[in-house]
């Protein structure tokens, strides 16, 4: 009668069947080693941190497929590194070890939040502090019942427990959802997490984030002229040079946020490259607009304040912020063709300037936005052509469309309900010669025609 094989045998003779030869097994100092040896005849060895014994065999067949996988992935790592990394605690409770090798919680999230904090150690303090909030809210969400079980259904129950504050569309949303991704991604590949743990992208990560409600699309809200003095002052008192000059170029020229990625001078004057309204979806129709001339309207009292900006932009004494230029690099090349999706850029500065702190620690911006419902930072932008059309002589739809850069009827869709009915008459006025604002002169035109009649 055959002697029946012992279950350490069997479970030998079953890897070896999985995985082929050059495997080997064997209990030490209470754990299981793994050895794997090499066509060269070299060998590496390993600790998976499960007890040796009858019990645990199906755990140590499935962690010994975990650590080949991982090993597969990026075959430079060596398989003790494999098994620290796959298993990084020397746990004395054999559950929460058999946790680490056994289903859909064999990754330790606590291990992957920690090593991917760490790798974000260069960032700036500020950014930091938001990567390390939003994987704290991540930690919460696998942790919640029901337990997420795979890439998707975490983003999709992190989105539902975490966005009811964040905007649907906005910057807010995104950067959730870029450091949730990153966070998966270093899973995978630092941690050996299985595949399914992949995040969303595509469509399936654009449902999560939303689409903007502008609502009335003709409320077009801009920043008044006194509040862009007062804006520029505060940043001036509190010494951002880099973000005043920022905010001074596309408020008193009129730029795209985005624009501050394409532009160039040239003997004096300020050129904004095209590209800027490209993303990755228009971008595939080849289409960039030629570059275009931009100029400044001043505030008034403040006159000649755009060409300083202009100036100090030229000479380079004082840089864009950091972060901005960060991003800019990553969409324009050194060359100033567009080479990605220059949204990123417009969100930074966007984030900066909600950020921004004056001299006494008040967030400027926010009390703007307090003051005038419905502000944002397109308010800068649209602040140039309400001073084209409300202040001074006002200016024709034309020739404020070409330096804003688009055509006179998208001009006309956002800021034609600046026309109110006091500049129509004046406008027709002015073509007829008559002055209405002197009420003779229609009783003149009243007379005339009835002595016509």
């Amino acid at each position: 009668m055959p002697k029946k094989k012992t279950w350490d045998v069997e479970l030998r003779s079953q890897i070896k069947r999985e995985h082929g030869s050059g495997l080997s097994l064997r209990e030490m100092r209470g754990s299981t080693q793994l050895t794997i040896r090499f066509e060269d005849g070299s060998r590496q060895t390993g600790t998976i941190p499960v007890t040796w014994g009858v019990s645990n065999a199906s755990a140590i067949q499935q962690a010994v497929t975990k650590i080949l996988h991982f090993m597969e992935k990026d075959p430079s790592v060596p398989i003790g590194e494999a098994c620290q990394t796959l298993f990084p605690q020397r746990l004395d409770d054999d559950e929460k070890k058999l946790s680490l090798v056994l289903g859909s919680e064999a990754v330790d999230w606590d291990a992957v939040a920690e090593t991917f904090l760490s790798s974000m150690g260069d960032r700036r303090a500020t950014t930091y502090k938001q990567k390390a909030r939003h994987v704290t809210l991540a930690l919460e969400t696998l942790h919640s019942r029901p337990k997420p079980k795979d890439g998707a259904s975490l983003m999709r129950a992190y989105a539902k427990q975490h966005f009811k504050d964040c905007a649907a569309g906005g910057s807010g949303r995104v950067t959730h959802l870029n450091d949730l991704a990153a966070l998966l991604r270093h899973a995978i590949k630092r941690h050996g997490a299985p595949d399914r743990w992949a995040p969303l992208d595509g469509e399936d990560k654009t449902e999560l984030v939303g689409h903007a409600d502008y609502g009335d699309k003709g409320a077009t809200i801009p920043l008044k002229p006194e509040q862009l003095a007062r804006l520029l002052d505060e940043l001036k008192d509190a010494g951002a040079k880099e973000l005043e000059l920022a905010v001074g170029l596309i408020g008193l020229f009129g730029l795209r946020q985005a624009e501050l990625g394409l532009l160039t001078v040239e003997d004096g004057c300020l050129y904004v490259g095209g590209g800027a309204k490209r993303n990755l979806r228009t971008m595939k129709s080849g289409s960039v607009k030629p570059r275009r001339r931009v100029l400044p309207l001043d505030i008034k009292g403040r006159e000649g304040h755009g060409m300083r900006y202009l100036r100090l932009f030229e000479s380079g004494l004082v840089k864009l912020p950091q972060a901005i230029r960060t991003q800019i690099a990553k969409c324009v090349d050194a060359e100033g063709k567009v080479i990605g999706a220059m949204k990123p850029i417009g969100d930074e500065f966007t984030q900066q300037l909600t950020r921004f702190k004056n001299a006494e620690g008040n967030h400027v911006w926010k009390s703007l936005h307090k003051e005038t419902k419905g502000l944002t930072a397109n308010g800068l932008r649209h602040g140039y052509a309400f001073r084209a059309h409300k202040c001074g002589e006002g200016m024709d739809v034309f020739t404020a469309a070409n330096l804003m850069g688009h055509d006179a009827k998208t001009h006309i869709k956002h800021y034609a309900q600046w026309i109110d009915e006091t500049t129509l008459e004046a406008r027709v006025a002015q073509w007829e010669g008559v002055l209405v604002s002197q009420p003779e002169s229609l009783t003149k035109l009243q007379q005339q025609a009835q002595q016509q009649q």
